[in-house]
């Protein structure tokens, strides 16, 4: 019960603290670096907050909005957070940041890279692709002649794995680091 209190307590003083501290230094984003090496923590949206319009906030909305975020991750409705709504707030916090992340990392994408005004991007207007895909084909069609055989993938990939080996004898514990690196051949059948 008291860890329950605990938890709910200083979830409130980090929505708390988080939206004061947003809010002395002008951010409008939602998110700012806070408690040093702890990671990031969500700030409160400026525009969600600010209720009536005028672009100021007062306590009353600053509290009312804090009220808002804590009732919404109060999915049982019974005025406390449990553990796992807590971490559900959280996962939808951070998704939600991370697809807007996305959506903006996508339109300055199409931004940079659409020459034809079109609002998409075709593969001819991504930068280096005809050049990227020649230096590959290349590598790859070892012996020239204008094809890669599964013999030259197969080689390819066994050049992969041994430099992702050799890359992770360079980390110093000889332990393999995942599949990073190599190349894969997915719904490859065994041939007779």
């Amino acid at each position: 019960m008291k860890r329950t209190y605990l938890i709910t307590s200083l979830t409130l003083l980090s929505l708390a603290a988080g939206s004061g501290v947003a809010l002395a230094h002008g951010m409008k984003g939602e998110r700012g670096g806070m408690m040093g090496g702890m990671g990031d923590m969500p700030m409160m949206q400026f525009d969600k907050a600010d209720a009536d319009g005028d672009g100021k906030l007062t306590r009353e909305e600053m509290t009312a909005h804090a009220k808002a975020r804590f009732d919404a991750a109060d999915s049982d409705g019974n005025g406390r957070l449990s553990a796992d709504e807590i971490k559900a707030a959280a996962e939808q916090r951070a998704e939600e940041a991370r697809q807007r992340r996305m959506e903006r990392m996508a339109s300055r994408m199409i931004e940079r890279m659409d020459s034809d005004g079109d609002g998409e991007i075709s593969f001819d207007e991504m930068p280096g692709q005809r050049t990227m895909q020649d230096r590959m084909f290349d590598r790859l069609d070892s012996d020239g002649d204008g094809a890669i055989s599964d013999a030259e993938m197969s080689a390819a990939r066994e050049r992969m794995q041994e430099r992702s080996g050799e890359r992770n004898m360079r980390h110093g514990d000889g332990k393999s680091h995942g599949d990073h690196g190599k190349m894969h051949r997915h719904g490859d059948r065994q041939r007779n």
